[in-house]
């Protein structure tokens, strides 16, 4: 773990682990004065002859492995804010030196590390990343949105039927209607004002049909 703190210009080590040759994946996280605010803010790392540049989406990152294949040098991070409309850069820092790259263990069949992309194709990775979240929870807003619809479409069949019980008894027909039980079993009720005679059978279809005379 790196902590840098970045206080306008000036770059700071707070603290650093030790750092070894062929290290990859070691965090860095920063902290920034108000100055920096509504920037896009890119660290950029040296180390072992190369520079490379990270953008930080958020607070932290992780040192690109680039720059640490070679040990007996330093590890420079600085940070530079950037307009995010055309680019130009408004706030460079000092570098900050972390640290003496030490010499670290390699394997018997060392090779080279998966190259860090530019910060263009960090970029275009995040809008990317952003666009793949925004249709996803489009999609499932709409799935929400069909299933409410498909709720009050059954609501006002729903009503649509017991205003017809309500209107048959209104008249005097009376009616029946269908209960599941506390037994779960499913029970036919009939109003007290029914006078027809009912009865039910299975007919050819195989269908419970109720029968009025």
């Amino acid at each position: 773990m790196i902590r840098i703190s970045v206080n306008t210009r000036h770059a700071y080590k707070v603290y650093t682990e030790m750092i070894t040759s062929g290290s990859s994946g070691i965090p860095v996280t920063f902290s920034f004065s108000p100055e920096w605010d509504g920037l896009t803010k890119i660290a950029t790392f040296s180390g072992s002859g190369v520079q490379r540049d990270m953008v930080l989406n958020s607070l932290s990152v992780v040192v690109p492995a680039e720059v640490l294949t070679t040990a007996g040098g330093d590890l420079m991070i600085g940070v530079y804010g950037t307009d995010g409309q055309d680019g130009a850069i408004i706030i460079p820092t000092v570098w900050a030196n972390v640290g003496r790259i030490r010499a670290g263990v390699v394997p018997c069949c060392e090779t080279d590390p998966q190259p860090t992309a530019t910060v263009i194709d960090q970029v275009l990775a995040a809008a990317a990343n952003a666009v793949e979240q925004a249709d996803t929870a489009a999609a499932e807003q709409a799935e929400i949105a069909e299933g409410h619809a498909e709720s009050a479409a059954v609501s006002a069949e729903q009503s649509e039927h017991y205003y017809e019980l309500a209107v048959q008894a209104a008249e005097g027909k009376g009616f029946i209607w269908f209960d599941i039980g506390t037994d779960g079993c499913l029970y036919m009720r009939r109003s007290d004002n029914l006078t027809d005679d009912v009865s039910a059978e299975i007919n050819t279809a195989g269908e419970l049909e109720i029968i009025l005379s």
